[in-house]
């Protein structure tokens, strides 16, 4: 153990320094990630025309105390998925090699499955990563498009954006803080609501039947033995006849759509390929049968990540 002191000038050469000693002064006050602008800096884009080439644009990283900038469009490419019915997650990231001594830019190749997993980052004392995006590679397909490509810039724990000790909040809080501003904005609406209130408000209701669906509330007649179940209409709540859900979807309840996504495998990232066409609500609920509460993102209006603080499996209703 040593107390250090740094940095002085030296005398006769008895102050010596290196690299890394200037890069932990540096990682003492400067975060991990990628810097703010330009805002699509070193953001992950497919390449139009091409079959399996992205490229990184522009922008400038800072890992462990270690600076890097990328002055031009960087390409890679994506190798497609030949195993037929299988598909595959891949990572673009920024790859710390203390022993490389270098900072590049490199693709994460998952592997194909029938049930993929994205594959995690590396950190340790000599590479560390930042995920800058994460590929659907879906069997059959003949092209990566913007539409397989999830941005993770944002996303604290895979990458998040350059901080220094004059701003020093996290994007998860500052995501929490508008999230709880929402809800205070939400239960102070009076009785009168216009029609985008009311349309939040039913999108509430609707998320709330999900969690009663995915309990699996469901009623039995003791005399008949007709299966009976909780629905909603018109912001009423009543029950009828007839299934839950299956793994396709819900049971008609109105003109609404929903998913399930089934996470079989267990992760702390569920990537939820809905394809609604809308910004939907999300009720999670683990194997054990327990509603948990993660972190949404919502790529589009047909694509979510859901991040959790450990690695689990089961179910996310989408409505």
């Amino acid at each position: 153990m040593a107390f250090l002191s740094r940095f002085y000038n030296s005398k006769n050469g008895d102050r010596t320094y290196n690299a890394a000693d200037w890069a932990d002064y540096f990682a003492s006050f400067i975060s991990n990630g990628v810097f703010a602008e330009p805002a699509n800096g070193c953001k992950v884009v497919a390449v139009s025309g091409s079959t399996n080439n992205i490229k990184v644009r522009p922008g400038k990283l800072w890992i462990n105390g270690y600076y890097s900038t990328n002055t031009t469009d960087y390409s890679l490419s994506i190798p497609l998925v030949a195993e037929k019915n299988m598909s595959r997650y891949d990572r673009v990231v920024a790859r710390l090699d203390l022993t490389k001594r270098t900072t590049s830019l490199a693709v994460l190749r998952g592997t194909a499955a029938t049930v993929a997993e994205i594959p995690q980052l590396t950190r340790n004392d000599t590479i560390y990563e930042l995920g800058l995006a994460i590929i659907s590679v879906r069997s059959g397909t003949t092209e990566i498009t913007q539409a397989d490509i999830t941005d993770t810039r944002m996303i604290e724990s895979d990458c998040g954006i350059v901080k220094g000790v004059i701003d020093q909040i996290k994007t998860d809080e500052l995501f929490a803080q508008y999230q709880a501003a929402f809800e205070k904005w939400f239960s102070s609406l009076q009785t009168e609501l216009d029609e985008n209130a009311l349309t939040h408000l039913y999108t509430m209701i609707q998320s709330l039947y999900n969690s009663i669906q995915a309990l699996n509330n469901q009623l039995i007649d003791d005399v008949t033995k007709k299966q009976y179940h909780l629905g909603v209409s018109d912001g009423r709540l009543y029950y009828e006849e007839g299934a839950v859900a299956v793994e396709g979807g819900f049971t008609a309840l109105s003109s609404d759509k929903n998913y399930i996504h089934n996470q079989t495998a267990t992760s702390a990232k569920w990537v939820v390929q809905h394809n609604l066409g809308k910004y939907c609500s999300v009720t999670v609920v683990d194997s054990g049968g327990n509603i948990i509460v993660g972190n949404v993102e919502y790529v589009d209006i047909n694509r979510l990540i859901i991040s959790f603080s450990t690695a689990i499996s089961g179910k996310a209703y989408c409505n």
